[in-house]
């Protein structure tokens, strides 16, 4: 359930973010290690690069022509963190202004379903 959150929150900031027109790109694979990785990345407006960590404090909203264009409560991105926190990962933005965020978040495999189906597995990582 929580994992079902993140990817909703992290697929609804890159469609508030990304014009039409643009990309949304979302993958889940098993690592080589066994964990999870999860990324998600578009061709939106980008983070200004002093703005990429504050983005995930709780409320937080880039200031300037983002704020007033794009509405919301400025939790989401910090809610992501916790949430994957709270299941033992991590979670790093690269973000480019005016070109796209890439958002990948990484589960060790103690913290990694293994059983069902795979349809999956990226052996570069």
């Amino acid at each position: 359930r929580i994992i079902k959150q993140i990817i909703l929150n992290l697929l609804s900031n890159a469609i508030k973010f990304t014009p039409s027109g643009g990309a949304i790109n979302f993958t889940a694979v098993l690592t080589r290690a066994g964990g999870t990785e999860i990324v998600v990345e578009d061709t939106g407006i980008g983070i200004p690069p002093d703005q990429v960590e504050r983005v995930m404090e709780p409320f937080h909203q880039v200031e300037g022509t983002m704020q007033r264009s794009y509405h919301g409560s400025g939790l989401g991105l910090h809610l992501v963190k916790s949430q994957v926190a709270l299941l033992g990962g991590t979670l790093a933005i690269e973000s480019t202004l005016g070109q796209g965020t890439r958002i990948i978040i990484r589960f060790p495999p103690e913290n990694t379903v293994k059983t069902g189906k795979i349809v999956q597995m990226d052996p570069r990582l």
